[in-house]
């Protein structure tokens, strides 16, 4: 954006009335996937742009809509990336319309919520523009409802999650310790996505992005086979969590590379929209069937490990990965991923991923959370009771097992780039 904006808010901390009095499972409308009502599909946004000059459809997007008030939720980092692409102000809301600044806080959860909720209620704002990563972006969402259901357009400037598609929230503490996730009742107004800011973003958040999707179909094609064979939602999304392993496999290694290269070839343009839209669509159509399972329970379990505090979801959530499988005795599949993460430069182990935490001390934090009763990891395909504690913590242990044995065997070395990196800035 090539003006300045016409009101700035960065500190403010107003609350609704009443909001102190209600608890955080009451303001989570659900929180978790047990509350869900069977396969509620919600396609997706009610518009998608994905293209180069994407941005330029949004005085259109805001003069049709009749938003001449706007507020723009925005991460430090993505909004450097997408204000040169940005109309100017006078252009984005007209000559007597105006701009609410909102920086992101750092973390969707409760407090940062009330607080977006709280500055689009009291201006009259229209509707929310929100720049940035995921936890931008979710933020938006349920601050968005809580203000009475406004217009909410998201521009995502990563490629690191499907939170530009999926219809919810992920929420966390105010210290980043996961939550759990909130089902919107609505979709969002619009997804606007120019290409060449995702360009411009950090490999690693796109490898993060990548194993994130991956798990989409090792988490969920259990269940989605388990679904009514007449529901046809619910083979949309079995077909898509099936494209994103498949377009992964295929294109992810090269996508990488050229993102590194910052090179907008067909295989990272794919790359893209795969991690954003057709992950989006495993839950979208899926409902309950299409949600996290073991991988993003174990993703939760190692978030409170303190050396992983500051380590990429989705680098989590390729470890997580590999234990649901571990859990599951699919050690064949186990094999086929492990080829494919020492391509993609993803973590095979504990040590790969930086847990400097004694290990019989790790493993039983990170077996204990993962099961703890709200967890996913309980929604497992097949599974007749929950998942114990001592199971995955077995499960763990084989894993760690096998993975030293197979670097012995194979003389492999582990990838140096597996290694998480820290946060560039919270929510980016």
């Amino acid at each position: 954006m090539r003006t300045q904006m016409n009101e700035t808010q960065e500190n403010s901390t107003g609350r609704g009335t009443g909001s102190a009095e209600l608890t955080r499972r009451a303001r989570c409308i659900p929180q978790l996937i047990h509350d869900e009502p069977g396969l509620v599909a919600h396609s997706g946004p009610q518009q998608y742009v994905f293209r180069p000059g994407a941005y330029d459809d949004l005085p259109r997007l805001l003069r049709v809509g009749g938003y001449s008030r706007v507020a723009i939720l925005h991460g430090r980092i993505g909004w450097s990336k997408a204000r040169v692409y940005l109309p100017d102000s006078s252009d984005l809301v007209g000559p007597n319309g105006s701009i609410l600044d909102i920086p992101f806080s750092g973390e969707c959860c409760i407090e940062e919520i009330e607080r977006v909720r709280a500055l689009v209620v009291d201006r009259d704002i229209h509707a929310i523009l929100a720049i940035g990563g995921g936890k931008v972006l979710d933020t938006a969402k349920a601050a968005g409802l809580r203000a009475g259901d406004i217009p909410v357009i998201l521009l995502p400037t990563l490629a690191s999650n499907c939170s530009a598609w999926a219809c919810l929230s992920v929420l966390y503490e105010a210290d980043g310790t996961p939550v759990g996730h909130e089902v919107h009742p609505t979709q969002v107004a619009a997804v606007v996505i120019d290409p060449r800011v995702l360009v411009d973003s950090p490999v690693e958040y796109l490898r993060a992005g990548i194993a994130d999707t991956l798990a989409k179909w090792y988490e969920c094609s259990g269940a989605l086979d388990d679904a009514p064979s007449w529901d046809l939602s619910a083979g949309l999304a079995r077909h898509a969590a099936l494209q994103c392993r498949n377009l992964l496999t295929a294109h992810g290694v090269a996508a990488l590379r050229d993102l590194e290269a910052e090179r907008a070839t067909d295989s990272l343009l794919t790359v893209f929209q795969v991690n954003i839209q057709i992950a989006g669509l495993v839950g979208s159509f899926g409902g309950a069937y299409g949600r996290a399972t073991a991988a993003h329970a174990i993703h939760d379990g190692l978030s409170v490990l303190p050396s992983q505090q500051g380590a990429l979801h989705g680098i989590k959530v390729a470890y997580g990965t590999l234990v649901q499988l571990a859990l599951e005795n699919r050690w064949e599949e186990l094999d086929e991923l492990d080829s494919l993460y020492d391509e993609l430069g993803l973590p095979h182990s504990l040590d790969e991923l930086g847990v400097t935490e004694e290990s019989d001390e790790a493993i039983a934090t990170i077996a204990r959370v993962a099961t703890l009763p709200m967890k996913t990891i309980h929604q497992l395909a097949g599974r007749t009771r929950p998942v114990a504690e001592k199971e995955v913590d077995t499960a763990i242990r084989a894993l760690e097992d096998h993975e030293r044995e197979r670097v012995s065997s194979t003389a492999l070395v582990p990838v140096a780039s597996s290694v998480p990196v820290p946060l560039a800035h919270p929510g980016i």
